[in-house]
């Protein structure tokens, strides 16, 4: 399922845009979708001044190549309007933190240093637990069984 979401900047205001049924989603698709949803929120009134999108290898595509011109563009001209282009924190987040656990050993720069990298290894996650689980204090209080065995369906949600 496909699903166009508009959401205000200025307050609470959510609502669904769009359920679009869909069997495989291909940038080509979703460049015609956007393009359609885009038009109806402009004609009910409403402004579009930034797309949010998970970071899927699909929506990457669609804004590099469709809004993009080949190359991610954090602003975009689209329709003779700026377009702010987002990628939504949390699902990188959690996507990071899924192949951390999934690999185990996760290499990246230093956050103020670029010319060292970090190396967490998961392992030591493992460690920490085993040493603290018979302790009635913690340093990791919410560390437990599930969140270091998560299911599928766990994985799968933001």
């Amino acid at each position: 399922m496909l699903v166009f979401m508009i959401s205000s900047l200025a307050g609470k205001y959510r609502d669904v845009v769009a359920l679009i049924p869909m069997s495989k989603l291909t940038s080509e698709f979703l460049f015609v979708k956007f393009e359609e949803v885009y038009e109806l929120i402009i004609e009910t009134g409403f402004s579009v001044i930034l797309a949010s999108f998970d970071n899927h290898l699909v929506n990457r595509r669609f804004v590099i190549e469709n809004l993009g011109n080949g190359e991610y563009c954090p602003v975009v001209n689209y329709k003779g309007s700026r377009l702010h282009i987002v990628f939504d924190t949390t699902h990188n987040l959690k996507n990071i933190y899924n192949c951390f656990q999934k690999r185990k050993k996760f290499t990246c720069p230093a956050f103020f240093d670029s010319c060292r990298t970090l190396a967490p290894d998961f392992n030591h996650i493992f460690d920490n637990f085993e040493l603290e689980k018979s302790k009635p204090l913690r340093i990791a209080v919410s560390l437990n069984n599930s969140v270091l065995n998560p299911s599928n369906l766990k994985l799968g949600s933001a």
